[in-house]
């Protein structure tokens, strides 16, 4: 299982990219592409993806994953996948956020289109 490079961010999240997006974005903008050619997605649209958050220090495993919504627009993606870990961080906390390449298996019952880890 290869991973993108990862990016590192403070929770305090900044859709204002002066410079190129994170390498998580691009490859996560390349499997949301992938899958709008697959599957006919009307415009606007939100994509499942399963995030995943890594913390040693107060969570032992992360055995199941919590399901973040994105929507059409890159610059809102960082906020929309540390959402539903919101309880679990703290303001200001840094992490580094990693879109997995290539997309594990699915089920064809499965509506996901990627995993996020999201690691402190």
């Amino acid at each position: 299982m290869q991973s993108c490079s990862p990016v590192h961010s403070t929770h305090s999240t900044s859709s204002d990219w002066s410079r190129a997006p994170p390498d998580w974005n691009i490859d996560l903008q390349r499997v949301v592409e992938a899958e709008m050619r697959q599957v006919c997605v009307p415009e606007p649209f939100e994509l499942m993806v399963y995030t995943w958050l890594l913390d040693d220090s107060r969570i032992s495993s992360c055995t199941q994953p919590k399901i973040a919504w994105i929507s059409g627009d890159p610059t809102a993606w960082e906020e929309e996948i540390l959402y539903p870990w919101r309880h679990h961080t703290i303001h200001q906390e840094t992490y580094t956020l990693i879109c997995v390449l290539p997309t594990p298996p699915k089920f064809d019952l499965e509506r996901h289109i990627a995993h996020i880890l999201i690691v402190k």
